[in-house]
């Protein structure tokens, strides 16, 4: 029993030496709006396409005069993302919500790249994201997503995780999208009201998920455990072969 006892404790600390590498591995972003979505009627003056700063419409009320609507990417030039489903920065989204005359846009492209320093070097991966935008006409009574005129307008995310995946340190991860925040982090919520005439800033948090993960432990933890217990059935067997057999009785 000692003996087994010992097996089982060395498998333990095997599984815990592999858990303790998981941790966090350090990244930089960057992003790029691919393309604006229209809906009815043609946007004017789309512009930034291909760069991290997009712009669309016509000022209002001179369309010589004021600016356009738009959204912004700014990347990480440096972190950290946890191994572990825990959530961290992925860079920030401000949306410019000034008037522009309608139609607008009903969503946005963007592309984040992502380049991860894990143990054999750079790891790159593109992942893709479709931000939904709700424009709403100022002076509505009541406005439609709520609040005080002018009337805020709405950005989320339908779909918040991506389809594109990274091996990191042989494990297969997702990244998904959780939501904006606007004080760092305390609270992350999947929908996002800007108001007009104003840059509205907000942090967007993410996570790394492993893909299809194994209900065993990882296969080298699995087979220096079965060796183990083994080497231990070996000893236990020699042990009892050293003993005479007794009698019996028949039945």
């Amino acid at each position: 029993m000692k003996t087994m006892k010992s097996i089982l404790r060395m498998s333990a600390a095997l599984i815990l030496v592999w858990s303790c590498q998981a941790g966090a591995i350090p990244f930089v972003s960057e992003g790029i709006w691919t393309g604006l979505e229209q809906g009815d009627g043609v946007v004017d003056n789309i512009d930034g396409v291909g760069t991290n700063e997009v712009t669309w419409g016509d000022p209002f009320p001179d369309e010589n005069v004021g600016p356009s609507s738009g959204y912004t990417f700014d990347g990480v030039p440096m972190g950290d993302a946890p191994l572990n489903a825990d959530l961290f920065a992925l860079g920030v989204f401000t949306h410019a919500n000034f008037t522009i005359f309608l139609p607008s846009i009903t969503g946005a492209d963007l592309t984040v790249d992502l380049t991860f320093t894990d143990g054999g070097g750079p790891v790159a991966q593109a992942f893709d994201f479709f931000f939904e935008h709700t424009e709403t006409p100022n002076n509505a009574s009541p406005c439609a997503e709520g609040g005080g005129t002018p009337c805020r307008d709405k950005v989320s995310l339908p779909d918040a995780a991506s389809t594109e995946t990274v091996t990191l340190d042989g494990i297969l991860y997702q990244l998904e999208i959780i939501g904006f925040s606007q004080d760092d982090g305390a609270s992350v919520t999947p929908e996002f009201f800007t108001l007009e005439e104003q840059n509205n800033s907000a942090t967007l948090f993410a996570r790394l998920v492993e893909v299809n993960v194994p209900v065993s432990a990882p296969p080298t933890v699995a087979l220096a455990a079965v060796a183990l217990i083994g080497l231990w059935a070996s000893s236990l067997r020699r042990r009892r072969s050293r003993v005479a057999p007794r009698g019996g009785v028949a039945g």
